[in-house]
């Protein structure tokens, strides 16, 4: 979304019109309400500006931003865009019960995946998740997997697959999931729990290669001097080294 249209939305003043196109899209959208006035020429037409759309909204009024997408998913039944943002604003248990069937009928639309991702890793926090044989959530970790191989890159599913089977699955298949993480800063806020697993199999090679793309994305940003680059991390790999010699001669 334009940087012009966000700060004239935080500012309180909207008005959504949508181009005319066929069912198979976002359908068109009109939005005129308080404390939003009409702004000539602004739309929303695409998933990632209705997500910070919701948002926005939701900081204003959040029961009339459900109120308003409720009414889009049960207009537009097969619109998976719509039946995507109404889903995502409900509780994670809400989602897991309907996006597998949502997700067989249409089995190429990313935002699925995405949200079952991060639904099942909010309930795998709460340890309510397992994945037995005869469990019905065994069909969300084969989702999952499948919607890894449409979207191999993707560090939602990725992350996901690491929490959900770094306990059970072989090293070889979690070390997969974490070189599939790419979005840094997924990296840095699960850094903590990541590390923990990577210490524990004792493998350095995989925490540098990790470590190296925070240290790349620092440099980007300009927050690291690309000379400190070599410095940092061989103090980062010592640091983790160390933590591992340390942990076997307490065993």
């Amino acid at each position: 979304m334009k940087h012009a249209f966000l700060i004239i939305i935080l500012l309180g003043l909207m008005h959504l019109v949508a181009k005319p196109v066929d069912d198979t899209d976002i359908p068109p959208i009109e939005i005129v309400a308080d404390p939003f006035t009409k702004i000539k020429d602004s739309r929303i037409d695409t998933v990632e500006e209705h997500r910070e759309f919701q948002g926005i909204w939701a900081s204003v009024d959040e029961q009339e931003m459900i109120g308003y997408y409720r009414e889009l998913a049960i207009k537009y039944p097969q619109n998976p865009e719509y039946q995507y943002l109404y889903l995502r604003i409900q509780d994670s248990d809400v989602c897991l019960a309907q996006l597998p069937s949502l997700i067989k009928q249409n089995p190429d639309f990313y935002w699925y995946y995405r949200l079952l991702a991060i639904c099942s890793l909010e309930v795998c926090k709460q340890d309510s998740l397992s994945f037995d044989a005869d469990d019905p959530d065994t069909l969300i970790l084969k989702q999952l997997k499948e919607g890894l191989l449409r979207f191999p890159e993707d560090s939602h599913l990725n992350l996901a697959l690491f929490y959900l089977l770094k306990d059970s699955a072989e090293h070889q298949e979690i070390s997969k999931y974490l070189l599939g993480l790419h979005d840094t800063e997924i990296i840095t806020i699960h850094w903590l729990n990541i590390t923990d697993y990577l210490a524990q199999e004792a493998d350095t090679e995989l925490h540098d290669i990790l470590y190296d793309r925070l240290l790349e994305e620092s440099v980007r940003r300009e927050h690291l001097d690309p000379r400190q680059e070599r410095e940092y991390r061989q103090r980062a790999h010592d640091i983790f080294l160390r933590r591992i010699i340390d942990g076997e001669e307490e065993q």
